[in-house]
């Protein structure tokens, strides 16, 4: 019968997807994303990404299933490429679906303002992977200018029929890359072409700046005027 969905059982799916780990594995290296516990994401980057995700209100029912698919294991390999995700997720059948998520390169002047944002607001860079720095900064700088803006900044494909911009394979991957961001926040950086070391290297030159200008101001209080010199040794 035309239009007619049939569901297929989380437990067929799972039975595909190990199938398909342990065949694609053989051929080569595989990245799945494995969710430990209910908790998709546990530190800040994660939880901040997956917060972002509900920007997709209008898609929500597609978001609650690609969040079911992640938590199920069904990403069979995720790989983060430049500005790219390339993702292969277990659908219903047998073959998985391919999933292209690219992100738009932020512009030169957003790099800049992150910097000195960094450079004003952090201690050291670990503090930045972490997620341990002022909430101000999250909220107000990184989350409205790192994460991308629906449908302008970031876009999707995937190989399934679904007609929708955002299908529930693009869903789960993207609850998938708040999984890695967890681990590995420095991802999103690479995604949004701001090389990190960059970042690093600005704060230590700041850091060595400081260091100079310090020492340049003990240097002046500890050198006498000429004024003062000649009154010491009784010159004038």
């Amino acid at each position: 019968m035309r239009g007619y969905y049939k569901h297929t059982p989380i437990s067929e799916i799972k039975d595909k997807a190990e199938a398909n780990k342990n065949k694609l594995s053989k051929k080569g290296e595989i990245n799945p994303i494995v969710i430990e516990g209910r908790t998709i994401a546990k530190n800040w980057w994660g939880k901040a990404w997956c917060g972002y995700l509900k920007k997709y209100a209008d898609y929500d029912n597609r978001i609650d299933r690609g969040r079911s698919y992640v938590s199920n294991g069904f990403i069979i390999d995720f790989k983060a490429l430049d500005n790219k995700i390339y993702a292969l997720i277990q659908g219903s059948r047998i073959k998985p679906y391919e999933v292209i998520i690219a992100f738009d390169k932020v512009s030169s002047e957003t790099i800049q303002n992150l910097k000195d944002s960094l450079l004003q607001n952090i201690e050291n860079i670990e503090d930045l992977l972490s997620g341990n720095f002022p909430k101000e900064l999250g909220s107000k700088f990184l989350e409205s200018e790192l994460f991308p803006k629906p449908e302008k900044e970031i876009s999707f494909s995937c190989s399934c029929p679904d007609y929708a911009y955002l299908c529930k394979h693009v869903s789960c991957t993207l609850y998938g890359l708040g999984a890695l961001l967890d681990k590995n926040p420095e991802v999103l950086f690479s995604l949004r072409g701001i090389k990190l070391e960059e970042l690093i290297s600005s704060k230590l030159q700041e850091d060595v700046d400081n260091i100079i200008e310090e020492i340049k101001n003990e240097d002046k209080d500890n050198v006498l005027s000429e004024v003062e010199a000649a009154k010491l040794f009784e010159l004038s």
